[in-house]
Parts: structure tokens; sequence; C-alpha cells
């Protein structure tokens, strides 16, 4: 059903997941499998452009992955949905769709503070 709603042959919401351009999150309840968050599809069902490059910066620099360098997604899912103080206390989530770049932009400020 994602893979369709995105726009993209099957499979392919896995593959983006995998190599950390789409983020989902692990829930066993009743069965263990991976849920997409839609705030980071645009309305045509295409992942946000710059949503991949916000997640890395997430990973690199946050303390989002395990030792093992896996991530339930959770807690990157926890920053998109808690209100920022350099998006005027809005959550990231609610700016995607319509200024990813401001989104980005407060993810590397946060993340790359000395």
């Amino acid at each position: 059903m994602l893979e369709k709603a995105c726009g993209a042959p099957p499979g392919s919401a896995t593959e983006l997941r995998k190599i950390g351009q789409l983020l989902a999150v692990y829930v066993t309840d009743p069965h263990h499998h991976y849920r997409f968050p839609t705030w980071q599809f645009l309305s045509d069902g295409r992942p946000i452009p710059q949503f991949a490059e916000i997640l890395g910066i997430l990973r690199e620099l946050g303390p989002y992955l395990d030792k093992n360098g896996r991530t339930t997604g959770w807690g990157e899912v926890e920053w998109f949905l808690a209100p920022h103080v350099l998006l005027e206390d809005r959550p990231p989530s609610d700016l995607l769709p319509h200024n990813p770049q401001a989104v980005l932009d407060a993810a590397l400020v946060e993340y790359t503070q000395e």
C-alpha cells in the first residue's frame, strides 16, 4: 500500500528505509512490521525531497542510533513531532510539506552547535 502511495514499485519503501531515505517505526503488535509516518510524503505520495538529508543529520549527529547503528525509528519520530524552538514552537512534521528547508536548517543548527 505504501509503495503505491509513494508512486514507486513494490518494495521501494522498504529499500528507501534500509538506505536511510525514509523513516519507518518498528512495531510488534500484533505482528512485527514497519509503519511509515505520512508527514514525510508530499500530497502525491513522493517523499519530501529534503527528508533524506534531514533524517541523515538526525542519525549521523543525533542520539538516535544504538551502538550497532540501528534504530527503531521512534526517537526520530519524537523529534519530528515535538515543538521546536527554532520553528516557532511548531513540530517539524507540521512544516515539512510547506517549508522543508526550515526543518533542515533547524536540524543543522541543533546538531552542529558546539
